[in-house]
């Protein structure tokens, strides 16, 4: 017999009626809302019962849960997850539920010393999930009887000291994850030499642990998810990498890595869905053949990249390569990345003009070119229309306004600072009702505002110093709700200052100054 709750319906206090279903082997009651329960030794009268899950259901008023479950000696599944729990150091004189093979108490409060915990002699687990516990303490060797557990989850609690030797014991394990803890000392070849199985590691960010194995070292397993962030994994790059041909997702930002992309990296990890490599001192340059990989994210930012940007890959949707030495833009009629949403180039040595096949980026978001050498125009992009967020500050590009921000309607950042941008601030500004911040400043821009400003509701940023703006405020300066910083100093402003600038409630920083304003502030 199987029973399951309706997710998101059932409410109120478990009846212990549900005793009565002495035939039950499979009972969910996970995702009720409000769901508590102060006595369950009503799980004594279901024999027969192989799998529980009661995730959610408050348990907090009940001290001997695990005598309880220990009953069950035919339970192979038990999933309290988030139940309010505060404790897993009883004692059991004869423990009974051998045959648990999956055991998830993540998200409680158990808040003590692992190894005091009494799952350890639960030998025949496949499954341990005892995630966001906030659990104390060191990794004790008594994990070397877990000969068969294939997922170990200890993810952010408060384990600290060294990860023991005895962890290659798990022949099995296929999945580990110890980030946001506080481990130290070193991982070795020994602690990872029996590993056979193993597919996904998840060691972020425990700074002061750190992966220590010879450069000839061959690994026993084919990673497909790696993720070392934030540990220390250099300074050279690690060579055992070369073997993981299967890898997906591999993440060594922040991780102590400098000199050159080995010769193998892009050939090796061409299956990769993502790459982390962010903040280290990885010098090289991307590939020519970029096309053909499988990325769909990339993160290269804050290194020492250089060369130029190929051809992206078909499937690539997010793309960082902010603060290195990039050059430039591969001379080619396509840009690749057809679905790609997010590219920042900031921050780099990008000289001439943006290509035009940048327009291909029909679903695009986010694009930040700032802090280069990019000169010319804008291209004259049709069709994109999905930019929120826009940033070219920092560079010579010229030209007006770029003319397909029009039909962006969902644009909410606007920064063209420190350009040459000229010509007037066009009346279309005013149908983009999302936009929060325009920065204009430090441009070529003259005439006068358009009345249409005044639509935007939402716009909490507004800078237009050091251009040549001119006309009377009063048309406009006091109808924008919204707005918390005012700066357009340094134009050709003239007039009163008008009395509606009071209107400003939100208003923190003004800046009128070098202008032709006469009067005082209202």
């Amino acid at each position: 017999m199987t029973t399951t709750a309706a997710s998101g319906r059932a409410s109120g206090m478990v009846p212990p009626q549900l005793g009565n279903l002495t035939k039950l082997q499979y009972l969910d009651l996970s995702g009720g809302i409000g769901m508590y329960s102060i006595d369950i030794q009503w799980l004594t009268h279901l024999p027969s019962l192989r799998y529980l899950d009661l995730s959610s259901v408050n348990l907090s008023r009940i001290s001997d849960w695990p005598h309880v479950m220990n009953m069950n000696a035919y339970l192979r599944a038990l999933h309290l997850s988030g139940c309010s729990l505060t404790s897993a150091s009883q004692s059991f004189s004869l423990l009974n539920f051998t045959r648990l093979e999956n055991l998830d108490l993540s998200n409680n409060n158990f808040n003590q010393p692992l190894a005091s915990c009494w799952f350890w002699y639960l030998t025949s687990l496949k499954y341990l999930d005892l995630s966001e516990n906030n659990i104390v303490g060191s990794l004790p060797a008594a994990v070397r009887k877990f000969t068969s557990l294939d997922t170990l989850d200890l993810f952010q609690n408060q384990l600290t000291g060294s990860v023991p030797y005895e962890i290659s014991k798990l022949t099995s394990l296929v999945e580990i994850n110890l980030s946001l803890n506080n481990l130290t000392g070193e991982i070795t070849e020994e602690h990872l030499a029996g590993l056979k199985s193993l597919k996904s590691i998840n060691l972020y960010p425990n700074h002061y642990l750190k992966i220590v194995v010879f450069n000839e070292w061959l690994p026993p397993f084919r990673l497909e998810v790696a993720i070392f962030e934030s540990c220390q994994l250099g300074p050279m790059f690690p060579s055992w990498l070369q073997w993981m041909v299967d890898i997906k997702v591999l993440d060594i930002c922040y991780t102590g890595i400098t000199g050159q992309l080995p010769h193998w990296f892009w050939t090796t990890l061409s299956k990769a869905t993502e790459l982390v490599l962010s903040s280290n001192k990885i010098s090289g340059s991307l590939p020519a053949n970029m096309e053909t990989m499988s990325l769909e994210s990339l993160y290269l930012g804050s290194n020492q990249i250089t060369g130029v940007i190929p051809i992206l890959p078909p499937n690539l949707t997010w793309l960082e390569i902010q603060n290195n030495m990039v050059s430039g833009f591969v001379a080619s009629k396509t840009f690749g990345a057809p679905q790609l949403g997010f590219m920042d180039l900031s921050s780099n040595n990008i000289k001439g003009p943006i290509p035009g096949s940048i327009c291909e980026l029909q679903y695009l978001q986010y694009l930040k070119l700032a802090n280069n050498h990019l000169e010319g125009e804008f291209p004259q992009c049709i069709g994109m229309t999905e930019v929120n967020c826009l940033f070219l500050n920092n560079n010579s590009l010229s030209s007006r306004v770029p003319s397909f921000l029009k039909g962006c309607k969902q644009l909410q950042l606007l920064d063209l600072s420190q350009n040459k941008f000229h010509g007037r601030l066009p009346s279309w500004i005013g149908d983009l009702p999302n936009v929060e911040r325009i920065i204009l400043n430090n441009n070529l821009f003259s005439g006068l505002i358009p009345t249409s400003i005044t639509n935007l509701t939402n716009l909490e940023h507004l800078d237009l110093s050091q251009n040549k703006f001119h006309g009377r405020l009063s048309s406009w300066i006091g109808n924008l709700p919204a707005v918390q910083i005012l700066i357009i100093n340094n134009n050709s402003f003239s007039g009163h200052i008008p009395t509606n600038i009071t209107n400003l409630a939100k208003l923190t920083q003004l800046n009128l100054a070098n202008n032709n304003i006469s009067g005082i502030l209202p």
